[in-house]
């Protein structure tokens, strides 16, 4: 950790560019056990929509889809720790609704969670082709997708 990770994604988030850009925006601090309920909830809480009470994933994540039907969102989860495939999965369903550009910045220490996320999230800023030296991560180049 240290190393500047959340501080360059809140540069970004913060940047009244993006503000333009995206309709929509979420921040949020992921705890050392990513929990696709808690995190669906706490999008729905930050942005102003989450207003009921429910427990049933289902529900929260067809609340969500509804929310974000044809808008352009940058979700931020910052601080991942774990990342199982079939959760990342999960997390992204609802999300696959959002308008074309729509983002999804993942902050994380461990390698592995950066590349499981990377491999399973069609969200992934399409111009951004380096994972920069971060700590004792090496430099490694992504596939060159730039049609935004």
């Amino acid at each position: 950790g240290g190393v500047g990770k959340t501080t360059l994604a809140q540069l970004v988030y913060n940047d009244h560019k993006v503000e333009e850009h995206f309709g929509l925006k979420a921040w949020i601090d992921v705890s050392q056990q990513f929990d696709v309920s808690h995190v669906t909830k706490t999008i729905l809480a930050v942005t102003g929509l989450y207003n009921y009470d429910l427990d049933d994933l289902n529900l929260l994540q067809v609340k969500l889809k509804e929310k974000l039907l044809k808008k352009r969102f940058l979700i931020v989860l910052d601080g991942v720790w774990n990342a199982r495939p079939d959760d990342w999965e999960l997390f992204c369903r609802p999300l696959q609704i959002g308008d074309q550009g729509s983002k999804i910045i993942v902050t994380t220490r461990h390698e592995t969670v950066a590349w499981k996320v990377w491999n399973r999230s069609r969200f992934w800023a399409t111009c951004f082709h380096r994972c920069l030296k971060v700590g004792t991560l090496p430099v490694k180049l992504m596939p060159q997708r730039c049609s935004e």
